[in-house]
């Protein structure tokens, strides 16, 4: 394999837009978290929702086509959410659409979402913020009085600790769309939490973004996929630029530096990054490939082997963050002869030699080497 060079990275690309049948199937997701103890879950973006980051992150998914790490990654702020309210249980989907140009884009969008109920203003309260505004709230009010319970995604809070009663009930009372909902021209209702109970399903949420739907399955092939091969490829290319001789000198850490680095970046913006620590990269040489803890280390090929010898064999895994896709391969780093070792020389023309240059210890290795490539053969053979 060629050296990869930077050149070659693939360029971002975005999910492709959402269809109809896109937003139909992820809709009827989201109704799956829907039950008897949470009937609806309620998505406020914008500033009627204190820019909260999981009514984003919902409509990015249901609306716009976004999936796994691009679901994150979406711009923090689109000025068409402002325009919007979701509410979604378990039968029916209530939408919101303050804006005739975004109305006329989602339409085609919402066609086929069963018991949609969708709001949206008249010419003459369009043009007036204040009436505007009014219906927005009326609106709201009308979605979800039917609820008792609503679940929705809260920010998590600093070191990952859980989110109190009191924790859920201020951020949501905070949120200025809440906060008329008590306002006595509008019937007196109270607090928002006093007549709904809240729960967080941020967790929940997250198990929905990372299905691979088949729009999500597209995304993967075209783009994800593609970045993955591209850091792959580097870090395999460590191996591969250097003489036999001089790849004895490789570590572990070398090789898996551009997997790190490619699975490290993706967690920056995450809220679960420890829960995904099982699935970090991991290049191990020799005797350390048995052991999930080693890897990632100081290790050489010449000292990785069996009882401190040259290593024959490397096992290096990967996986996208925030996505489905991984992988796993092992690469033998002998041929399985033992034919005279390559003659090296210095920048003075003079041979290189060292305590490597025996051939009965490498007639060991090539053994051994054929012995693992048989049972790597066999194991293929089995789970092919």
């Amino acid at each position: 394999m060629s050296t990869v060079g930077l050149e070659r990275a693939p360029k971002h690309r975005h999910s492709k837009p959402a269809t109809p049948s896109v937003v139909r199937n992820r809709i009827a997701a989201m109704q799956e978290l829907c039950r008897p103890d949470r009937e609806a879950l309620l998505f406020v973006p914008g500033v009627d929702g204190k820019f909260n980051d999981g009514a984003r992150k919902a409509l990015n998914y249901l609306l716009y086509g976004c999936s796994g790490l691009e679901i994150l990654e979406s711009a923090r702020h689109n000025p068409e959410q402002e325009e919007l309210l979701v509410v979604v249980s378990a039968g029916t989907c209530f939408l919101y659409v303050g804006s005739a140009e975004v109305h006329e884009k989602l339409l085609p969008l919402v066609g086929e979402v069963a018991g949609l109920q969708l709001f949206t203003t008249t010419e003459e309260e369009a043009s007036d913020m204040d009436l505007s505004e009014e219906r927005k709230i009326l609106s709201f009010l009308e979605m979800i009085e039917s609820f008792n319970a609503v679940g929705t995604e809260l920010t998590p809070l600093a070191g990952g600790a859980e989110p109190s009663d009191k924790d859920r009930t201020m951020e949501v009372e905070s949120w200025p769309l809440i906060q008329v909902y008590g306002v006595e021209e509008l019937g007196n209702r109270g607090f928002f939490t006093m007549r709904h109970a809240v729960s967080d399903v941020a967790g929940e949420l997250r198990s929905v973004y990372s299905r691979l739907d088949r729009h999500a399955a597209e995304t993967v092939a075209t783009s994800h996929v593609d970045l993955l091969a591209f850091h792959w490829e580097t870090a395999v290319s460590v191996l591969d630029m250097h003489t036999p001789h001089e790849r004895l000198s490789v570590a572990e850490q070398s090789v898996a530096e551009p997997l790190l680095s490619f699975f490290s970046y993706g967690l920056l913006r995450t809220a679960d990054a420890q829960e995904q620590e099982w699935r970090r990269p991991r290049v191990a040489f020799g005797g350390a490939t048995n052991d999930r803890r080693a890897g990632n280390g100081a290790r050489t090929v010449k000292s990785g082997g069996e009882d401190g010898k040259v290593a024959v064999h490397v096992v290096m895994e990967a996986a996208e963050p925030n996505g489905p896709v991984q992988l796993a391969r092992t690469l033998f780093l002998s041929s399985g002869g033992a034919a005279q070792r390559a003659r090296t020389f210095d920048w003075d023309a003079n041979e290189v030699l060292d305590a490597d240059d025996n051939r009965l210890l490498r007639a060991g290795r090539s053994a051994n080497a054929r012995c693992l490539m048989a049972a790597y053969r066999a194991v293929m053979r089995v789970h092919g």
